[in-house]
């Protein structure tokens, strides 16, 4: 498989990828959060809403006058240097937290280490289950394709394919795989940024689970946010 064609790492949109990155991590700790909220009657009274920034998570000024930083940051550079399951380590943070408490998104301490190694268990099977699902849905659509409009070309069925996102039950993840072993480099681009954030937040699983189907170029976009987000904090 080659990515000679595709556009240089060095020439990616970091910021707005980190930004995109960013709002994944916040997004799968809010949710999270909304677990852990309906579990914990004590907590119910407190407010649902995602759009709601809050200063010890989000950064800013807080209530007594307390300037945050960020915590979205060190969560996707800790997740990426240590090749953890995002979704899963905030699991094992809220089942490690205190009742009634709200955990930190950076918190790595023994307890959320002991509960991550319980809920990461499956975590490489479901992977490998979800990566037969999908190419079984993508490999119908081009079966049917073929059969419906015979004229088309193999290249025309299978991008159609590629982004038929309502009889394909497939993520952008696979879509961006599928599209880059074919080569359709234009077509792999559309799914790139969502791609690299499946990948990011599981990549000891994808690796495993994966293996040779994920692009070399994913893995070094990868590297290459990783070295950014070193860079900004060391000028911090």
């Amino acid at each position: 498989m080659s990515d000679n064609t595709q556009t240089p790492v060095a020439s990616a949109d970091l910021t707005g990828t980190l930004d995109y990155l960013y709002e994944e991590a916040r997004w799968i700790f809010s949710r999270g959060w909304c677990h852990y909220r309906f579990q914990n009657q004590e907590l119910r009274h407190e407010p649902l809403n995602f759009k709601q920034r809050i200063p010890m998570w989000d950064g800013g000024l807080d209530f007594w006058g307390h300037q945050w930083q960020p915590v979205w940051p060190t969560l996707v550079r800790l997740t990426i240097e240590n090749r953890l399951d995002a979704a899963r380590l905030v699991q094992a943070q809220f089942t490690a937290a205190k009742p009634g408490r709200r955990p930190s998104p950076t918190d790595l301490g023994p307890k959320v280490q002991a509960h991550y190694q319980d809920v990461r268990t499956n975590a490489v099977e479901c992977l490998r289950f979800d990566l037969q699902c999908q190419f079984h849905s993508f490999q119908n659509q081009v079966c049917d394709l073929q059969r419906m409009l015979p004229r088309l070309t193999e290249e025309q069925r299978l991008t159609m394919a590629i982004y038929n996102t309502y009889s394909v039950h497939a993520t952008p993840m696979f879509r961006y795989c599928v599209a880059t072993e074919f080569g359709f480099h234009e077509v792999a681009a559309s799914f790139e940024r969502e791609a690299l954030g499946e990948y990011a937040f599981q990549i000891a699983g994808y690796d495993q689970a994966w293996a040779a189907s994920v692009p070399e170029r994913l893995r070094q976009l990868t590297a290459t946010i990783l070295e950014e987000m070193r860079r900004q904090q060391a000028e911090s």
